[in-house]
């Protein structure tokens, strides 16, 4: 089995992120007299829901997570998904074929009833670790 901790990480982002949200909005309303001020604006635009600007802007962040929370990122979406396909990963040749993310309430105090839970759902018995 093998064990894998809940992670995030930006890989890239837009630079100058409130400049290119700033401009795309006032494409938009050029020449109306709004908010000069950059964060004023964008927040206006935001209140109004004119939402469509933002969308210039781009992160991509690396996420290593559960298929639970997956299905809601992917639900609550403004962004593009790719994710690792369990139908086309050839896992056979690894060690470690079934694979556990730890939830983020597993903790120190109910890691080894966590653990001994895991490993009664597995044929073999699983090594044992430290919290």
């Amino acid at each position: 089995m093998k064990f894998i901790e809940q992670v995030g990480a930006i890989v890239t982002y837009t630079p100058n992120l409130e400049e290119l949200i700033e401009t795309a909005g006032r494409v938009c309303y050029n020449p109306q007299p709004y908010p000069a001020k950059r964060e004023a604006f964008i927040k206006r635009l935001i209140k109004s829901g004119h939402d469509s600007v933002l969308e210039h802007a781009s992160v991509t962040v690396k996420i290593t997570t559960d298929r639970a929370a997956l299905a809601q990122l992917t639900r609550h979406r403004l962004a593009s998904f790719s994710v690792e396909s369990q139908r086309y990963v050839d896992y056979s040749g690894d060690d470690d074929k079934f694979q556990v993310i730890k939830p983020d309430y597993v903790d120190s105090k109910n890691f080894p009833l966590w653990w001994l839970t895991m490993e009664s759902l597995v044929s073999e018995p699983l090594p044992k670790i430290a919290a």
